[in-house]
Parts: structure tokens; C-alpha cells; sequence
């Protein structure tokens, strides 16, 4: 924290008003015994040490490190439930990383807003903001609906990563009259 200040080029400090830095749960890294930044950088002192940058997991797409040991940080807490399926999904097999979509560092990750979060989609997935855009479809572009109400992108066992287990079940949950 003495090097990355508020001067630095990628503003950290917004952590601090994350779940992440919640000193009262024990699951965090800023916890009471927590490894704070190493838990998710690894361990720093060679980095402190010597400013080397790829002496340190930076989560950028440029790090020394591969997709897989990017996530396995993220992964190493945040797994089950909606994430059961990411070693198998199209996105882990793509070498897409956690960091790809997630903004840890930021107060409010943009992929787990409605509003924003079709924009960090759309980032890979072109073909579906130029669909969106067409005259009768849902309303992700308002701000109606975010692509994981239908969606799981952390895997699953469906085509095109369902959140339900068939396309009727995830269209019904909105669509009963049909």
C-alpha cells in the first residue's frame, strides 16, 4: 500500500469498499489473520523488493501467468453453487479469466449490476449487442434484464450456458403464457 497510493495509474483503494476488505467476516483477506493482498496477489515481498511486476499475479491479461492460475486464486474461495461448473464451461475452456469480466479492485463490479453488466458481455460477444440493438428483442439495452438472468456464465450443463436446465424452464420464468 506504500507503493500503490492514491497517485498510482489502477486506483486499489476503492477495495477497501468491497466485500473483499469486510474485516468483521472471516472468509476475507482483509479478516483479522487474513493474508490481505497476498491472498489474492500471492506472496509480495519480491515484488516489494525489487518492483518487478511479474513477481506478482496482476490479473492482467499480460501477467506471467495463465487464465487458470489467475482464477485458481478466485476459485480457491469462490466456488460452488453458481461457479460448480466453471472448470467444464465454455468460458474456463476459452481461457477467459475471472479478471476478464470482474473488477475486484472497483467499489461496484460493473458485471453485477443490471444496468452494466450487458456492456462487459459485450466486450466478447458482439454478435449479441448487435442483436440486442434490433427493433424486438428483450430488454437488455434498457437495463430490463442483465444476460445472467438467463444465462450462468460460470458453467453449466446446458447449451449456451442456461441458467435453467432447459431452454423452456429459462424462457417460462418470464415468458408463463407461452
Amino acid at each position: 500500500l506504500m507503493c500503490h497510493n492514491e497517485t498510482w495509474r489502477y486506483p486499489i483503494f476503492p477495495i477497501f469498499k468491497t466485500k473483499h476488505a469486510v474485516r468483521a467476516d472471516k472468509r476475507t483477506p482483509f479478516a483479522a489473520g487474513g493474508l490481505q493482498c497476498e491472498a489474492c496477489h500471492g506472496p509480495g515481498a519480491k515484488h516489494a523488493g525489487s518492483g518487478d511486476k511479474d513477481a506478482i499475479n496482476s490479473f492482467s491479461d499480460k501477467s506471467f501467468l495463465s487464465p487458470e492460475q489467475r482464477n485458481k486464486f478466485c476459485l480457491d474461495c469462490h466456488r460452488g453453487n453458481a461457479r460448480t461448473g466453471w472448470h467444464a464451461s465454455t468460458h474456463a475452456s476459452n481461457n477467459v479469466a475471472c479478471s476478464n469480466c470482474h473488477r475486484i479492485h472497483a467499489e461496484r463490479d460493473p458485471v453485477l449490476s443490471k444496468a452494466t453488466q450487458p456492456e462487459v458481455c459485450y466486450a466478447c460477444h458482439r454478435k449479441q449487442r448487435a442483436d440486442f440493438n434490433k427493433p424486438s428483442v428483450h430488454p437488455v439495452r434498457f437495463g430490463g434484464i442483465a444476460c445472467s438472468e438467463c444465462h450462468n456464465p460460470h458453467g453449466t450443463n446446458t447449451a449456451a450456458l442456461l441458467a435453467k436446465p432447459t431452454v423452456n424452464q429459462t424462457c417460462y420464468t418470464c415468458h408463463a403464457e407461452k
